[in-house]
């Protein structure tokens, strides 16, 4: 070549050899032979050789490995282009390095082979690239593995969502949370207040909702009817319960089921409550105590909040400290706020804020220590909390978002619904700012818009009266 033509200064290309040395044979074969480099079926290389020949890119891709790439690359090869110093032709089989190239039509199969042990998607990754490789390939691995029914039922639990805080009222029983317990096997009613942190431990001889509205209303005729009370499902979503604060005009926020966090300050007062029973102590006289304490990081006991005054207990006390004080409110509330900012900073530390989820979204759905498919059909009122139906069962459920998860397949939503969720319908329907999905599961009784014969009306068993799934 002219020097003008030489843009690298080459020594070699002016003192060549004019010998002509040809080359070892054995060492032609093995260079030219794909067995060589990756350990490949004769069958299964003739497949590859037959897809090249049926895919046009790749068609393009080898015939530019034969004479050479232009300066102009076609469009649907541009995504090799950044290649081809290591793309390569063996034996009519396109080669990246000594890693083979893919037609498109054999990636589905290489990565479900790569995928028999359903590993995940890095070992998956690391399996395929080591003898394998076509253009975005982590990307298409991702979204293969992601889509695997078998390893969504399995998926690890989500990870928690940043602290939500309950409003603290500034007013003493405005707010109280309440709880069921059971130890010795004996059953006790916990109330726990929001504001002055008081504490009720009150033994039942059951967990029926007739006979929590009698303690209840024992409770209120000392301190009162609250303006909300923060409880569990059962059985405080029972008719018969709701009816009793409907009487009473205070208003009921049940928690999601299966989610206690969020009646967390219930299970503090649970908490409080077997600790004082397993001791074996007085539980009358340990309650006196515990509401003459000092609360942690305010100066007041329970009692002075409730009451504003100190309770007189067997030890001896100040005369002036039994005396009926005037407690601003408003500075308690303040300083109970500042001591929940510090759980939440605390708290959200190792937190993760998930995206909303969409009405008619397939997701899957905890229940035990597996995933299983369903699809949201409402929102409900309550923060992270939704109405979602099993794809299998049908079966409508509400739920936290701990315990739902976005899926990348898409599950049916089922024609047909039990007698039991046409109930739970109805009550996301009853319940305020809720949001439903346009279903087009037929009522039960609407025999019409499904085609079949006329049934008769079948009622859920008394025994489920009370109750909510």
């Amino acid at each position: 070549m002219p020097g003008k033509q030489m843009y690298v200064a080459d020594l070699l290309s002016r003192n060549y050899l004019s010998d002509v040395i040809d080359d070892d044979p054995t060492m032609l074969e093995v260079i030219h032979n794909v067995q060589a480099i990756v350990n490949i079926t004769d069958a299964k290389k003739s497949e590859f050789q037959k897809r090249i020949e049926e895919e046009p890119v790749l068609k393009l891709l080898k015939k530019f490995c034969i004479d050479g790439w232009p300066s102009k690359v076609p469009d649907e090869v541009q995504k090799f282009k950044s290649y081809k110093s290591v793309i390569s032709l063996v034996e009519d089989i396109l080669l990246y390095k000594d890693r083979l190239i893919v037609p498109s039509k054999l990636r589905l199969e290489m990565m479900r082979l790569a995928h028999e042990g359903h590993v995940g998607i890095n070992k998956t990754t690391e399996r395929l690239k080591e003898a394998l490789f076509w253009p975005e390939m982590t990307k298409d691995i991702i979204e293969f593995v992601s889509e695997c029914k078998s390893c969504e039922r399995y998926l690890p639990n989500n990870t928690k969502e940043p602290l939500i805080n309950h409003e603290i009222l500034d007013r003493p029983f405005a707010k109280i949370a309440s709880d069921m317990c059971e130890h010795a096997g004996k059953n006790y009613l916990i109330i726990f207040d929001y504001f002055s942190k008081w504490l009720e431990v009150i033994p039942t001889s059951g967990k029926t909702a007739d006979e929590l509205i009698q303690k209840f209303k024992v409770c209120f005729a000392t301190h009162g009817i609250p303006d909300m009370l923060i409880a569990d499902n059962m059985p405080y979503a029972s008719y018969a319960f709701k009816q009793f604060a409907k009487e009473f005009e205070f208003q009921i926020i049940n928690s999601s089921p299966r989610y206690p966090q969020s009646n967390g300050f219930a299970e503090s007062g649970v908490k409080i409550a077997k600790a004082i029973l397993k001791k074996g102590c007085d539980l009358d006289v340990a309650l006196l105590n515990y509401r003459n304490t000092k609360i942690t990081g305010i100066d007041y006991t329970p009692s002075e909040l409730m009451m504003n005054r100190r309770l007189k207990t067997k030890l001896p006390i100040i005369q002036k400290s039994l005396e009926p004080k005037v407690i601003d409110n408003k500075k308690v509330c303040t300083k109970l706020k500042h001591k929940q900012q510090i759980v939440k900073k605390q708290f959200d530390k190792k937190s993760k804020e998930r995206p909303e989820l969409e009405l008619d979204q397939s997701v899957l759905l905890q229940r035990g220590r597996m995933w299983e498919p369903a699809k949201i059909i409402g929102k409900s009122s309550a923060p992270r909390s939704y109405f979602v139906q099993q794809s299998e069962t049908g079966q409508v459920y509400r739920r936290n978002k701990i315990h739902i998860r976005e899926s990348k397949n898409e599950f049916p939503c089922r024609t047909h619904v039990s007698i039991y969720d046409s109930i739970i319908e109805n009550q996301m329907r009853n319940e305020p700012n809720v949001v439903i999905a346009d279903e087009p599961n037929a009522v039960i009784g609407d025999e019409q818009n499904r085609g079949e014969r006329p049934q008769r009306l079948r009622q859920p068993p008394v025994r489920f009266r009370d109750y909510e799934t």
